[in-house]
């Protein structure tokens, strides 16, 4: 039976365990295989991409595969071919899909006819890829994730959904700190609440300073999503990771963002590239991750 991952909530607690111990064992050489020998990935983008493009298509290289870009440009539903032909055609051609694309719902209809593995490489909705870098990134400086204390500020989007998701598997506490009218969805604010860990928290706050002096980790987003100008940016401002915030933190207290960053904005340069940043380290786990994706969902 074919496995998908389009939310971290596919899997479940042990699953996302063994995700990272894999991502583990493939960071550090332990795993040197080529699983993907002879499989060609699709890559099919539709919005702009730097770590993840960049992450997938060299793992799935490394790994022993040929990632293949597809550009909506290219194809025939310019011309009027259908969802369902395309992704037909598809089937006897690739051995799985990688979609970047806003509409959350069009990803999870392109999974349904397709019979290959889709895995969702970020929607407006929902950035699972993203979120088991970020899981793997703490557990690789922390250890243990049960008990932790994350502090996310910024925007509640797509990152804040699936990293809400994330803690809840993992039994990690989560703070959100947003203002008010950007808080994330209630939708998957509650899914996250209804499969957490026993006495494991997820609090909504715009009270930015609310849970820094115990938070074992602070994580900050862009203000502004991809083609999203309308927002009031200076509204966010009170909830930017700056020097001023981390002197209320403890010393060990590592700061991750996503990236793109904009320096300045919802964090500034010198926290960003100060000594309790793993921003980039972060960023360099998406291959190990990337790999123990491919390799869960090709090879199992």
């Amino acid at each position: 039976m074919k496995k998908n991952f389009l939310c971290l909530s596919d899997f479940d607690a042990n699953e996302i365990y063994a995700l990272l111990k894999l991502t583990d064992h493939l960071k550090h050489g332990i795993y040197s295989e080529q699983p993907l020998k002879g499989k060609t990935i699709g890559l099919w983008f539709t919005l702009p991409s730097t770590r993840t493009r960049l992450s997938f298509s060299a793992a799935i290289a490394q790994l022993g595969g040929v990632p293949l870009m597809l550009s909506s440009s290219d194809l025939q539903m310019q011309r009027g071919e259908s969802l369902e032909d395309t992704i037909r055609a598809m089937t006897g051609l690739l051995d799985a899909l990688i979609i970047r694309t806003e509409n959350h719902a069009w990803v999870t209809e392109v999974a349904k006819l397709a019979t290959f593995p889709v895995i969702n490489a970020l929607t407006s909705k929902l950035h699972p890829c993203q979120s088991l870098a970020d899981l793997y990134t703490i557990y690789e400086e922390k250890g243990d994730l049960t008990g932790l204390k994350v502090m996310y500020l910024g925007d509640g989007n797509n990152v804040c959904h699936s990293l809400m998701i994330a803690c809840a598997l993992t039994g990690i506490h989560l703070t959100i700190a947003t203002p008010k009218a950007h808080q994330p969805s209630k939708e998957i604010y509650h899914h996250a609440l209804n499969m957490a860990h026993l006495h494991t928290t997820l609090t909504l706050t715009d009270d930015p300073a609310s849970a820094i002096s115990n938070c074992d980790v602070i994580y900050t987003d862009v203000w502004t999503s991809m083609g999203d100008t309308s927002k009031d940016k200076s509204v966010f401002e009170p909830f930017q990771v700056n020097q001023s915030l981390l002197k209320n933190a403890s010393p060990d207290c590592m700061v991750l963002h996503c990236l793109p960053a904009h320096r300045g904005e919802e964090i500034t340069h010198d926290v960003l590239e100060g000594t309790q940043s793993k921003v980039w380290q972060q960023a360099y786990n998406r291959l190990p991750a990337q790999k123990a994706i491919l390799i869960n969902l090709l090879m199992h």
